[in-house]
């Protein structure tokens, strides 16, 4: 699925970025070649991180912005 949107986008994938929660879908995105970001919402850091993560986050949301 990552790679066919980075396709239809003209986008390489190893110049883009997948944003995940899922240990499944981390590690599609790092199958794919992508950069990907793990989003730890049910405090699975480490197993995002195994998974491939190549940075994890607690969440996305910006600090100061309503």
């Amino acid at each position: 699925m990552f790679l066919e949107a980075a396709k239809r986008l003209g986008a390489e994938a190893n110049r883009s970025i997948v944003v995940e929660d899922a240990i499944s879908g981390v590690q599609a995105g790092k199958k794919g070649g992508f950069i990907v970001i793990g989003v730890d919402r049910a405090d699975i850091k480490e197993a995002l991180s195994q998974a491939g993560a190549d940075v994890v986050v607690n969440d996305l949301s910006l600090v100061g912005v309503e």
